[in-house]
Parts: C-alpha cells; sequence; structure tokens
C-alpha cells in the first residue's frame, strides 16, 4: 500500500454537536506529510510504502488530538491489509484481501465492530480517499466522497490496537 496523511481541523467551521451534547469548534490546521512538522511525526526509516512481505512503515503524529478530522490518501495494491489507526485505538480498515473475514474487516470499516454502509467496490491500483471524523467514540468515515458510516459510536477497542 501506498499513501498520503495529512490531518486537518478545519477553522472558522460551523461548531458541531458531540458526545454528549458537547459543542465542539475546529480550529487550526495540521498536515502530516508536511517536512516542515517532523517535529510533530515520527516516521518509520522505511520509506511510506509496503514491501512484499505486507509490513510496511508507520506514520505517527506524536502531537495528540482529541476531536478531529483525517483526510487520507491511499492506494491499496491487490491483496494488501492494512489500515488506519484513530487515536492509536480504533482500526479503519484498509484491504483487497481476496478472502475477507467478515463486514466490519473490510476496507471502510471500524475492524471488528462497524461496516461501512454502502460497501464501496474494491480498487486495488487506484487512489483513494478517506474523510473521517472523530468526535469522542462517534465517527464518521467518507470514502471517496460517499459517506459509508454515519455518526456511528465505536463500542470498543479494536483487536490491533
Amino acid at each position: 500500500m501506498e499513501g498520503r496523511k495529512s490531518a486537518f481541523a478545519q477553522e472558522n467551521e460551523r461548531p458541531e454537536v458531540g458526545e454528549a451534547g458537547t459543542v465542539v469548534q475546529w480550529k487550526g490546521f495540521e498536515r502530516l506529510d508536511d517536512e516542515r512538522s517532523e517535529r510533530n511525526r515520527k516516521m518509520d526509516s522505511r520509506k511510506w510504502n509496503t514491501s512484499e512481505s505486507g509490513h510496511g512503515p508507520e506514520l505517527i503524529s506524536n502531537a495528540k488530538f482529541e476531536d478531529f478530522k483525517l483526510h487520507v490518501e491511499f492506494n491499496c495494491a491487490k491483496g494488501s491489509n492494512s489500515g488506519v489507526y484513530l487515536r492509536g485505538r480504533y482500526e479503519l480498515q484498509i484491504e483487497d484481501d481476496p478472502q475477507p473475514e467478515g463486514p466490519t474487516m473490510r476496507t471502510g470499516g471500524v475492524y471488528g465492530f462497524l461496516a461501512p454502509s454502502p460497501e464501496q467496490p474494491r480498487r486495488p491500483g487506484e487512489w483513494q480517499t478517506y474523510d473521517i471524523r472523530l468526535i469522542g467514540r462517534v465517527v464518521t468515515v467518507v470514502q471517496n466522497g460517499q459517506t459509508i458510516i454515519d455518526r456511528q459510536e465505536i463500542p470498543g477497542i479494536t483487536g490491533g490496537a
């Protein structure tokens, strides 16, 4: 899998209501793929590509995010299995596994808990996007412009966390 990741919380956006009715106001933004922000992240010494073994590098922000929006661009190779960890606790799946385990373990699913609906077609070798909003444990996921998880609570920590 190849990928570029950038996190952003947009300023001057209308306030949103989060968990328990709290109001969330987005402010500022931070790009995780900007070399000037290197102090805010750590990156595995390998290139941001997976090897044939299927084990690729990690891009981890040293900054701590509570409620956030994350934009991810990814290109999942045929037969790959990967994901994006939200707060290091919840895995949003990226895969083209020929033998998928179940709907929550397919691209767009929060591993083991939330299935994407509608499930998007697999597109190995094509660039795709996720726009993710996480407020408390309530997640919204938009894949390639289509909402596939809409304000659903993640009930627990996913298996690989």
